[in-house]
């Protein structure tokens, strides 16, 4: 465990491994935070992180009613991250790009939260075959899905936006009705902006 209780402490490091709880209420200087624990973790909200990997078997980032900001970006390596859980309203706000990779999942399972991404989402981690049923994925970037082939299961009532004001592409390795998808996908991308999709998509239901 972690804890600074001071709200007048100041930290500084270039990388801080976390296998237990985080407590702080100071002056966050960790340039990257890892959350590598084997039991369930909960990343605090009141910290401004500038980059996060996450390689913990069980790591949550949820509340009641509140957001997680990240800087830059947000990696999912080995592990599995949940945003949200039942009854909670959260968002995370990734000001970088988002990738699982090497085995790593995301999991999105309540209604009324939402990871927004402002720039690219790669998934190329571990299966998320039943981990991806609800809430909401925004991406401003470019999209691609490859590595595995479930890596991007989206079932149910999960749904992903596409926003943002630049050109932009979309790629799967592997898309098609036992492999990678999407449930729902909303094309919201200002007037003039394009996204390119480079390969074949398969989505249960498109609004444009």
């Amino acid at each position: 465990n972690v804890t600074v209780p001071n709200a007048l402490a100041s930290i500084q490091f270039h990388t801080m491994r976390v296998g237990g709880a985080l407590t702080y209420a100071g002056d966050f200087g960790i340039d990257t935070v890892v959350f590598n624990g084997t039991a369930t973790q909960r990343v605090p909200s009141n910290v401004a992180y500038n980059f996060v990997r996450v390689s913990g078997n069980d790591v949550r980032m949820s509340t009641e009613d509140g957001s997680f900001n990240i800087a830059g970006w947000l990696e999912v390596s080995g592990g599995l991250l949940r945003v949200g859980e039942a009854d909670s309203l959260t968002t995370v706000f990734v000001g970088g790009d988002f990738r699982t990779v090497a085995g790593g999942r995301l999991q999105m399972n309540d209604v009324d939260n939402n990871l927004q991404i402002a720039g690219n989402a790669l998934f190329a981690g571990g299966s998320t075959s039943g981990l991806l049923t609800d809430g909401t994925i925004e991406v401003n970037g470019n999209f691609t899905q490859n590595t595995n082939p479930l890596a991007f299961v989206a079932t149910l009532s999960q749904r992903t936006i596409f926003t943002g004001s630049g050109a932009a592409t979309m790629q799967f390795a592997n898309a098609g009705a036992a492999q990678s998808r999407f449930a729902d996908v909303v094309f919201a991308r200002s007037a003039g902006q394009t996204l390119t999709l480079l390969t074949a998509a398969r989505a249960e239901n498109a609004e444009l």
